[in-house]
């Protein structure tokens, strides 16, 4: 893999976010993004950013995603890989807890919805990583 990546500049990393960048939106990637991507990874360091769980990333750039990208970031950087190995693993929830992870949902809630209805899931009920995902997505770009 050395001979490979011969004269590629170590110092510069190109990160792409998943969803709407190396993908349309929830899909598969295209041939012709792979190749391109292929052929910048001979001159430079790349990797991906997104916000979706890893096997859903895998789903979207192939099961043989981290031999393609020298970094892969999913949830948003809460799960790292440099190739193979793992870098680490964490959530908001358990960086936060679940009462701090209540009250910044329920501020996400009052941006997005306006409406002074709150919600208060349990971390352990799937729709809440959905709605978190969700209030995020629905967010406007100056607010991210």
């Amino acid at each position: 893999m050395a001979a490979q990546f011969e004269g590629r500049n170590e110092k510069v990393i190109c990160l792409f976010d998943v969803d709407g960048t190396l993908t349309p939106a929830r899909l598969k990637v295209k041939p012709e993004m792979e190749e391109l991507i292929a052929a910048l990874r001979k001159k430079v360091v790349v990797g991906t950013v997104g916000g979706s769980d890893f096997p859903k990333q895998k789903e979207q750039l192939g099961d043989d995603v981290q031999s393609k990208f020298d970094y892969c970031f999913a949830e948003n950087g809460l799960t790292a890989f440099k190739g193979q190995e793992s870098l680490g693993s964490t959530s908001f929830v358990d960086y936060l807890g679940e009462e701090k992870m209540k009250e910044v949902g329920a501020l996400f809630q009052g941006l997005v919805v306006p409406t002074p209805a709150r919600l208060s899931l349990p971390r352990s009920n799937p729709s809440y990583h959905v709605l978190a995902h969700q209030l995020y997505a629905g967010l406007p770009r100056e607010a991210r």
